[in-house]
């Protein structure tokens, strides 16, 4: 091959610089067309992550606005039935006073003398069994919570007993029986005054005072061994305040009281309507205390009515009320929690100050 054939056949070969150029300018033009591209993807994919974000954030909103209106509903209805059972009350109401059918000449008794015509004078109103006359049902007269806070306690016999609300004089009756100095404070007229007439016939020593026991532990420099509350605190618009001045007052307490138990009350259709659900949350100290409003409805209308003294009262939880006890320094024990209770569950307790 001859030298010029070889150098055509090279120039042949080798691509032109024109055609170099073209191919450099499509890459760089095509690099910057995908670079584009991929940062409004880019844009498009956090826009997209931003949105998802909201959205999850809108829907977890959602979801506490459901179970908000989901409480306010639950709210309402207990409201509702309660203000169903007030109007249906109400609407049983006479709506003019009935004549009066008695005189003062039906004051005086023509029957033969004794006990069971002045225990009678309360007859259809009267909860406890009375030893020897009956009448109620309620063994109180021989109540196994006495005898456990004697078993707790120790020798009852000339010990201070300040009792609270002895209601028909049941366990004023066992305490005095065993020994025990007994002063016992009734806010209930008729209460008290049932309590005078069983002490007349069943004749046992104490010292009945009429009036508030609230203002009286507030006020009094007496100290006593033993108090006794049972079947009070849970009437009480301000139970915190009755513990604390129980505990200022003794050195021991005994406690038997209704408390608030959530699954116990949403079960039992009588006691639903008479409590608020959202708890009221009050400061003790350190400790954060939960406490349900409770009413009486129409528990008012009964003659053996022995509530407290307003229309409303206040339940701990059962957590509340053994914290705040604690906290105020005694060692509690506890007997005869029953959540099975007909009015809702109940505690027996038993506090001792840690120092005495």
């Amino acid at each position: 091959m001859t030298l010029k054939s070889i150098l055509r056949q090279t120039v042949l070969t080798v691509p032109p610089i024109r055609r170099l150029a073209s191919n450099r300018d499509f890459y760089a033009t095509r690099t910057q067309q995908l670079d584009a591209l991929a940062t409004s993807q880019r844009v498009q994919i956090d826009q997209t992550n931003e949105n998802l974000r909201a959205a999850i954030n809108q829907a977890d909103e959602s979801r506490a606005e459901l179970e908000n209106a989901k409480a306010d509903l639950e709210k309402a209805s207990t409201e509702l039935e309660r203000t169903k059972l007030e109007l249906a009350q109400l609407r049983a109401q006479p709506t003019e006073a009935a004549p009066s059918k008695t005189s003062v000449l039906d004051l005086h008794s023509t029957e033969f003398p004794g006990h069971k015509p002045a225990l009678g004078l309360f007859d259809g109103t009267w909860s406890s069994d009375i030893p020897g006359y009956g009448f109620g049902t309620i063994k109180l007269f021989e109540d196994r919570r006495m005898h456990w806070v004697a078993e707790q306690f120790g020798d009852l016999k000339g010990k201070r007993v300040l009792e609270l609300g002895p209601l028909e004089g049941g366990h004023t009756y066992m305490l005095a029986k065993m020994g025990a100095q007994v002063t016992s404070i009734e806010s209930n007229s008729k209460a008290f005054l049932k309590c005078l007439t069983v002490q007349n016939a069943l004749k046992f020593e104490t010292d009945f005072l009429f009036g508030d026991f609230c203002k009286y532990l507030s006020s009094t420099n007496e100290r006593f061994d033993l108090i006794v509350a049972s079947g009070v605190l849970y009437h009480m618009v301000d139970p915190i305040r009755l513990l604390q001045d129980m505990a200022a007052a003794a050195s021991s307490f005994f406690i038997w009281t209704h408390y608030y138990h959530p699954e116990v009350i949403a079960g039992n259709p009588a006691l639903t309507p008479k409590f608020d659900a959202s708890p009221t949350i009050v400061q003790c100290g350190t400790r954060t205390v939960h406490m349900h409003k409770q009413f009486y409805l129409d528990a008012l209308k009964w003659d053996g009515f022995s509530g407290g003294a307003a229309p409303f009262s206040y339940w701990l939880t059962r957590e509340s009320l053994l914290g705040v006890i604690e906290d105020l320094g005694f060692t509690v024990t506890a007997n005869y929690d029953h959540t099975q209770h007909p009015n809702g569950a109940s505690i027996a307790l038993f506090a001792r100050k840690k120092s005495a």
